[in-house]
């Protein structure tokens, strides 16, 4: 599972999860047949950080 902030593109997403795959079916030897990634997307409120003394931002513009 990736919580992630909302507005990442279709691209970025699923070049993460190619890649947690292939690091997992290299690492545990596991059928990646049987493997998903599961995104959830929140708003910049809905993640408190401690670096950053508080909530994250929304993505502005070019940012995503």
């Amino acid at each position: 599972m990736c919580d992630i902030r909302q507005g990442r593109p279709d691209e970025t997403r699923a070049q993460l999860a190619q890649r947690r795959i292939d690091l997992c079916v290299e690492m545990f030897d596991l059928d990646q047949l049987w493997m998903k990634v599961e995104f959830t997307q929140h708003t910049g409120s809905e993640m408190y950080h401690p670096h950053l003394n508080g909530f994250n931002t929304d993505w502005k513009g070019d940012e995503r």
